[in-house]
């Protein structure tokens, strides 16, 4: 999937990663999926805590918008910044685009793609609004994170009712089955058997 977004913007390598959030800022990184970034420069971002840094991740998780990342270095011009910056060139990660989504709870998304040429444009970045949402639900699944988003908990006599739908029951039949339960009484066998001739 990163491959085919990666085309889709023009990009040389991509990486999509999820992370929880503390007071605005990337506080641990729960799941990365690298598509063609040097493993050598993943392990020593991971080990050296480089998301601190970075102004990219810093940009993203801050305002949760598709950027440019000039505009993240633009916006983060400090010391800790340059100097990551720096480190990033060394593996030729000098432009690209980014973009993320918050998932309304305590974690959010990072979908960054790079380039040792200059070539993303405005087009790119609203490739990227479009895509961000669902790539961000899919992330999401794969990271094993349910998304505040996904749906409403429902209760056990709503999943009740959803089975006897499922089974072709009519609105009627489920109100007499739901009433007889409700009333302490069980459903009567000859009532399962005539609604099952029904189906």
């Amino acid at each position: 999937m990163t491959g085919k977004i990666k085309d889709l913007v023009c990009a040389d390598q991509g990486v999509c990663g999820l992370g929880g959030i503390v007071s605005g800022e990337l506080s641990n990184i729960i799941k990365i999926v690298n598509y063609d970034y040097s493993t050598e420069w993943l392990s020593m971002y991971a080990a050296e805590k480089l998301y601190k840094n970075d102004p990219i991740i810093r940009y993203n998780y801050e305002r949760f918008e598709t950027h440019f990342w000039s505009e993240a270095i633009e916006a983060f011009n400090d010391e800790s910044s340059r100097d990551f910056m720096r480190k990033a060139s060394d593996f030729g990660l000098v432009h690209g685009v980014a973009s993320g989504m918050r998932d309304g709870g305590s974690k959010g998304s990072i979908f960054s793609f790079s380039s040792s040429k200059n070539r993303f444009s405005k087009h790119h970045k609203d490739v990227l609004d479009i895509l961000t949402p669902h790539v961000h639900m899919a992330l999401a699944r794969v990271g094993g994170v349910r998304s505040e988003k996904s749906g409403p908990q429902i209760s056990e006599r709503e999943k009740e009712v959803l089975n006897w739908m499922k089974e072709g029951k009519t609105n009627w039949e489920i109100s007499v089955i739901e009433h007889q339960r409700k009333d302490g009484q069980v459903p009567r066998p000859e009532y399962r058997k005539k609604a099952q001739c029904r189906k």
